[in-house]
């Protein structure tokens, strides 16, 4: 696994983050499942580097306001852009960003094919990383309702993740 040998990180942080890993893969079989998708093998280290890398750029900004949606944008990044899934990697992307926010009780809304032009544009390469970062900020409003009991364990998951130092 790739968590074992990338930085030096703690036992506890390299278990949150595997089963960070583990969240993501469900969420993306679920996304291809709805989507009638296909599921396929997945990059379980080029998987776990987009995770890792997002989160250790990000926990430079972890005592701002600004963390995460950094970590977000990121994520959203990494995921759509390095292809870790055999499908359903930008809609992967664009849940996993929201659900981050979701942990900086943050909510993240954007019309449907805006979002589907954006994150092709993201996959490609064709925006730079701060226009992301500032297309997730112009969308990002305080989260008015309660996080959704379903996703709550993964939220919770998040938090204590963005604690543990990597």
């Amino acid at each position: 696994m790739i968590f074992t040998k990338v930085g030096k990180i703690g036992k506890q942080a390299r278990e949150e983050l595997e089963h960070f890993r583990d969240l993501v893969t469900r969420i993306n079989r679920i996304i291809v499942e709805k989507g009638k998708g296909s599921e396929g093998k997945v990059n379980i280290g080029n998987l776990d580097f987009c995770l890792w890398k997002a989160l250790s750029i990000a926990r430079k900004e972890i005592h701002r306001p600004t963390f995460h949606k950094v970590w977000a944008a990121h994520t959203l990044c990494q995921i759509a852009q390095n292809q870790s899934f055999t499908d359903g990697n930008k809609r992967t992307s664009y849940v996993i960003a929201k659900l981050i926010l979701h942990v900086g009780k943050l909510d993240f809304e954007v019309a449907e094919k805006t979002a589907k032009d954006y994150l092709i544009k993201i996959a490609i390469k064709k925006i730079p990383f701060d226009e992301v970062y500032l297309w997730i900020d112009k969308h990002s409003k305080k989260l008015e309702r309660d996080i959704p009991e379903e996703t709550q364990e993964f939220v919770n998951t998040l938090a204590q993740l963005a604690q543990e130092g990597i």
